[in-house]
């Protein structure tokens, strides 16, 4: 007998993994009526439950409510999008161009035959607003305080659609970081970005309000950072010294490398999200 992959399969009658992160109260409604019957079972189950019911990292559950139709993917955690810009920043990040972004997602979308388009889809119901950040100072200690800019929230437009399918993608770049997914602007000579939160927020203000029926998702720029030159060894540093224009672009393409990688995993797992959701 000689081994085949296996090109087709059917989907399992159980639930999987990401049907259940999807659906964070589905094991809730169908444990079995057996199982509740044992002593001592229930504090078990109780506990099970409570723990899945946690989501990871500040994820939000990702059921759409009663009222909204979009059925919203989980943030898939491929990256940690955190960086900054500005005057005292040594090793500022690599952002990804949305022409170098939208290549990788569609090659890994055409592999499942599915081909997203330019769209003037605005999900109604949806207003996102600007938001800033101002240093607030207590006790001789500061914080971050943000708040949205009144009357600056305007409808929101996500990036591609297959209009067929009822799938819609937005990409969380630089471009959009401020101006549409609602990124906290810092009054700072020094600009902090989080992707990873800010496509968190914007993907529950589109759970909570979105009235159109689509299956969507967020994706958001990995932002990965070059090497910093201070944790290079002395023979490293002083080639970089030497050339430190060459050396700096050539760690510009190896950051830039690793963040297409990781929005290939965040494309993969979103891939199999539409999968368990039947949408593809």
């Amino acid at each position: 007998m000689k081994a085949k992959p296996v090109k087709r399969y059917r989907q399992p009658r159980y639930p999987t993994r990401l049907q259940v992160i999807s659906d964070p109260d589905l094991l809730a409604r169908n444990v079995p009526p057996a199982w509740r019957s044992v002593p001592g079972m229930a504090g078990s189950i109780a506990l099970f439950l409570a723990a899945n019911s946690l989501a990871k990292d500040g994820e939000t559950k990702t059921a759409a409510p009663a009222g909204a139709a979009a059925v919203v993917s989980p943030i898939f955690d491929h990256g940690e999008g955190r960086g900054a810009t500005g005057c005292i920043v040594m090793v500022p990040p690599v952002f990804l161009s949305e022409q170098e972004a939208w290549q990788v997602i569609d090659e890994e979308l055409s592999k499942q035959g599915v081909k997203l388009g330019d769209t003037n889809l605005t999900l109604r119901g949806v207003q996102i607003p600007r938001r800033m950040a101002h240093m607030i100072v207590t006790n001789g200690k500061g914080a971050w305080q943000i708040a949205d800019v009144e009357g600056s929230a305007k409808p929101f437009t996500v990036d591609r659609e297959n209009a067929g399918k009822h799938i819609a993608l937005e990409f969380l770049s630089e471009r959009d970081y401020h101006s549409k997914a609602g990124g906290p602007f810092e009054m700072s000579t020094v600009q902090s970005y989080d992707f990873r939160q800010t496509a968190r927020k914007l993907a529950e203000d589109i759970r909570k309000h979105a009235q159109e029926k689509v299956y969507l998702g967020v994706l958001y720029d990995p932002l990965t950072s070059p090497p910093d030159p201070s944790s290079l060894d002395a023979q490293a540093k002083e080639e970089w010294g030497k050339a430190w224009v060459k050396a700096h672009l050539k760690s510009q393409r190896v950051a830039a490398t690793e963040s297409k990688r990781l929005l290939r995993l965040q494309v993969q797992d979103f891939i199999k999200w539409l999968e368990a959701q039947g949408a593809i």
